[in-house]
């Protein structure tokens, strides 16, 4: 309902520049040339007739200004073209010179919106260049690139541009923009853009809208210097570079209404009192920069703008709560990653008088909860990564989204607990007792449910495994869980990771599993298991982890495979079983192994957030290396990893496993001598043995350092890297955010940018996309 109200909302302005501009109306008839010039553009496009609701139906025989996507004017110019909107007609390809032609002769185009199509890496189209009576224009997610030419100046009627989510790149001027005096929206966000951004953007006179954000702009913000007569009310820049303070003429700015500058580079100190001169002020994020927040304030003042709706300032240094009790609209609050110790107050309950829905207090130094307390409307909590200890706070019914996990809880889960609208649920890592309550069954919403790492007992409800269609990802993990896995799973089973591991679960798996053909993650290691190997999910088209190490698994693991059996298996433990045979005879062929992956992708499961936006769950598994666990927080689908050791196999090494060796570069065997064969170019025909000879007195006079070194060098190196990332889990948290930022920046074309287009395709507004 919010995310419709706030779409209604950006949509009645642009209705009013439409209708102000006379596109809305279809009432002229068509002109000749201008029916010809069109039926000419849509030949030289091409695109998908099939999923095309516009150009499908342009034809000869009807009025071109009854055609879809087309408005033409009823004024003195009646007749000609003066909309053109092929926004999601599947349109693909270079745009040809050709097609640019026949877009340049639309004289009296007033409006053009070419969104949601892929024009392959096309640069910016030159021919709108000669369109000097646009007034919207709108290429958001249409796959173009290069760079944004100066020309554009020339479009000197602009009202409204939108470049969101292209691949536009190099650096942006005052020449691009400083001539475009009725511009009111600009969304250059999700772009390769860098460099500073220019002053001149921000003195434009009746610019309203600014989107800056996913971009690689440097340097610092510029200041304003028309503060008293600008009208912009919205800025976004966040995941930028930005670096330097937060300038103090912007909060002269007297429309200002939403600000977000988060995930920048901005340093010193900030005082958050200075928003109170910012009385329109609704939506406010700096969270995750370089800045110290002091939110001490004078009394005698307002604090903070009483309009305010969401404020942001994760990660911003702060050592208290900030004085919040006098923000009657506040839904929104993220306090998270911040130094704040002690007792959770008992009035943050009751912010916006009783109409917080979004609470993130979690990776703080909190202790407890503060009596007496009632949480009321919350449907979004998250305290997890804290100190707190006692009872689980009972959440409220409509609660959406729950994480508790990270704590020192140690009471039971409550027998009654009653979570009708939860997608989330987490109490993982606490120390929580007692049976898993039935009533968790009750849940029917729940995307995901983690239990896991806690002292839990009792028999493993067969409920959980059947009681929803829409749970993603069961974790049970590391409990004392007994009985049987008795459920029988249906053929809409949803499931993608199921982690029963570290408990104590007999009996046989339920062949019954092969029905949820979305598994990914399948860890039933370190059980008392006692079965077969599990043929039946050989089939299964998404599994990419199969963890039965240290269970009482038993006979051969050869299976009648073809084509596409275990096709996206990538970790692969059955260690310390019963299995045995010939593994030169049965040893599989794993596609993925062998032949590696060209994308980059962590594993992991997507569930709704709030606001109508997408989060990803990511897992996690624990493999063992030459003896050694390693917790894995992350799983890239490009790490491979097979232990099949301390079973009752016999025979040689299978080939398959030199199979795998056979995709390794040549670096991968340097400094062994004495190797030869492919993939190396050494050839292994008359190449002698190295052997060393000892000195029978002292052998270690003789070592050979000149290979002892570098294994030394990788062994200090390895456990540098590695052993605070299994020891230090505020450590893993951080290095694990540097390697998504590196991800994003590195493979945001082939991967991220991939996820966020489909995020946008969501019937969200934009601001809503921007921020989230």
């Amino acid at each position: 309902m919010k995310v419709q109200l706030i779409t209604i909302l950006l949509a009645v302005p642009l209705l009013n520049i439409l209708q102000g501009l006379g596109i809305l109306s279809v009432s002229s008839h068509c002109l000749v040339d201008q029916k010809s010039l069109l039926l000419q553009f849509k030949n030289n496009l091409k695109f998908n007739s099939t999923l095309s609701s516009k150009l499908v139906l342009w034809n000869q025989s009807t009025d071109c200004c009854t055609w879809e996507g087309v408005t033409c004017s009823t004024s003195g110019n009646s007749g000609h073209v003066i909309g053109l909107d092929l926004n999601s007609e599947s349109i693909s390809g270079c745009l040809q010179n050709s097609t640019l032609s026949s877009l340049s002769n639309f004289q009296y185009l007033e409006s053009l919106n070419l969104a949601f199509n892929n024009f392959s890496s096309s640069e910016f189209p030159a021919g709108i260049f000669s369109l000097t009576s646009l007034k919207y224009l709108n290429l958001s997610t249409s796959g173009f690139s290069g760079k944004i030419p100066s020309s554009i100046a020339n479009l000197t009627q602009l009202v409204y541009l939108d470049f969101w989510t292209n691949n536009f790149s190099g650096t942006i001027s005052s020449i691009h923009f400083e001539n475009l005096v009725n511009l009111e929206y600009i969304d250059l966000g999700l772009n390769l853009l860098s460099g500073i951004i220019p002053s001149s953007l921000f003195a434009l006179p009746s610019l309203r809208k600014l989107f800056l954000s996913y971009n690689n702009f440097h340097g610092s913000l510029p200041n304003f210097t028309n503060t008293h007569s600008s009208q912009l009310d919205t800025l976004y820049s966040s995941w930028n570079n930005l670096s330097g303070s937060v300038p103090n003429s912007l909060f002269e700015l007297q429309s200002f209404s939403r600000l977000t500058l988060s995930h920048n580079k901005l340093s010193g100190e900030f005082k958050l009192q200075n928003l109170h001169r910012l009385g329109n002020l609704t939506y406010f994020n700096l969270s995750f920069n370089n800045l110290s927040l002091d939110s001490r304030h004078n009394s005698s003042s307002k604090f903070l703008p009483p309009m305010l709706k969401e404020l942001k300032l994760a990660s911003c240094r702060l050592r208290q709560f900030p004085e919040l009790r006098n923000l009657p609209s506040l839904i929104t609050l993220d306090l998270a990653e911040n130094q704040i110790p002690g007792d959770i107050p008992n009035w943050i309950w009751n912010v916006g008088n009783g109409g917080l829905q979004y609470l993130n207090l979690s990776v703080n130094r909190l202790e407890k909860l503060e009596e007496p307390y009632v949480i009321h409307n919350l449907s979004w909590i998250d305290l997890r990564s804290n100190h707190l200890r006692g009872k689980l706070p009972i959440p409220p019914k409509k609660v959406y989204f729950l994480d508790y996990s990270n704590n020192f809880f140690s009471s039971a889960i409550p027998t009654n607990i009653n979570l009708p609208a939860a997608i989330f649920f987490s109490v993982s890592s606490n120390r929580l007792s007692g049976n898993i309550p039935v009533s968790l069954c009750s849940a029917t919403n729940l995307q995901l449910l983690d239990l896991s790492n806690n002292h839990l007992t009792g028999n493993l409800p067969s409920c959980l495994f059947t009681f929803s269609d829409s749970l993603g990802v069961l974790k049970l993990g590391n409990n004392s869980l007994t009985g049987n896995i008795s459920g029988i799973f249906e053929n809409e089973c949803a499931l993608q990771t199921i982690d029963v591991s570290g408990n104590l679960l007999r009996g046989t798996v339920p062949e019954s599993l092969a029905k949820c053909v979305n598994l990914e993650v399948l860890n039933l290691g370190n059980n008392q298991l006692n079965d077969s190997f599990p043929c039946f999910l050989k089939d299964s088209p998404r599994l990419h982890v199969l963890v039965l190490h240290s269970n009482a698994f038993h006979g051969g693991i050869m299976c009648r495979e073809r084509n596409g059996s275990w096709e996206n298996l990538q970790i692969y433990d059955i260690a310390s079983n019963y299995f045995t045979g010939n593994l030169s005879q049965n040893f599989a062929v794993w596609k993925a192994m062998k032949d590696g992956r060209n994308d980059v992708n962590i594993l992991g499961f997507q569930f709704s957030s709030f606001g109508n936006s997408r989060k990803t769950y990511q897992d996690a598994v624990t493999i063992n290396i030459k003896g050694k666990q390693l917790e894995l927080v992350k799983i890239l689908n490009i790490f491979t990893s097979v232990d099949i050791s301390n079973n009752h196999f016999e025979g040689n090494i299978p080939h398959t496993i030199g199979n795998q060796i056979q995709t390794f570069s040549d670096a991968s065997f340097e400094r062994n001598k004495g190797l030869c064969g492919a993939p190396l170019q050494l050839k292994c025909g008359g190449v002698p043995v190295i052997t060393v000879n000892y000195d029978e007195e002292d052998p270690g006079e003789n070592i050979k350092w000149e290979f002892v070194a570098p294994e030394v060098g990788f062994a200090v190196g390895l456990g540098i890297v590695i052993l605070p990332l299994i020891l230090n889990k505020r450590w893993r948290s951080f290095y694990y955010e540097r390697v998504d930022h590196m991800l994003f920046k590195v493979f945001r074309i082939k991967h991220q940018k991939k996820n966020i287009h489909g995020r946008i395709k969501s019937r969200g507004s934009r601001i809503q996309r921007a921020r989230n």
